[in-house]
């Protein structure tokens, strides 16, 4: 038999984030954002710039506008958050009236190992043949000391639906969480297969 779920699940993604911005200079050159403090700092300690404060506060009034306005005045019945600086941030900016945010750790960001908080560069120059699987085959690729996005999926992704099977079956349920965590929700989802998600 089919796995009773929530009738509402609604995903958000955290606004542009300091490491985000950092590694999008980077990309184009420009490394003087990865500075020393920022390489120690652990990077569930990554804030909302003021652009990914906008992006959240856009994001709450489009929920209420069409999916609180048509179909859930009262709103949601939980509300999840991961429980990194930058999605709490993100919740919180949100402005949904009423919510009260529960966090949940395994809604965290994939676990990028060893090269979280270097630019991608540094990743290739010091990794290349990780940096070459990464290309060859996203999906299982796992970073070094990391996880990989079917790690991630088989475990705390189908964590999450038992917990939402468990406890929330035909309720309405938010998550605020990242963009990994996400991509792993799509596959369980979605049921891809390996070339279509190469696609």
């Amino acid at each position: 038999t089919a796995m009773s779920m929530p009738l509402h699940y609604v995903l958000v993604r955290h606004g542009e984030s300091e490491a985000n911005f950092a590694r999008d200079h980077a990309k184009q050159g420009n490394h003087e954002y990865f500075t020393d403090e920022y390489r120690k700092r652990a990077d569930r300690l990554s804030r909302l710039t003021p652009k990914g404060e906008e992006q959240a506060r856009a994001a709450g009034a489009w929920i209420q506008r069409f999916i609180f306005e048509p179909y859930l005045p009262k709103g949601f019945e939980r509300y999840y958050c991961s429980p990194y600086t930058r999605t709490m941030e993100t919740a919180g900016s949100l402005g949904l009236p009423n919510a009260s945010w529960r966090l949940s750790f395994l809604l965290r960001e994939r676990d990028w190992g060893d090269i979280e908080g270097i630019p991608r560069d540094e990743f290739i120059k010091n990794y290349p043949d990780s940096a070459a699987k990464q290309k060859r085959d996203p999906l299982l690729w796992k970073p070094p000391g990391g996880e990989s996005i079917m790690e991630m999926t088989e475990s705390r992704v189908r964590e999450v639906y038992d917990m939402l099977h468990r406890e929330l079956s035909d309720s309405s349920v938010i998550s605020v969480t990242h963009g990994e965590f996400m991509w792993g929700n799509r596959y369980a989802l979605e049921h891809p297969t390996l070339d279509e998600w190469m696609e």
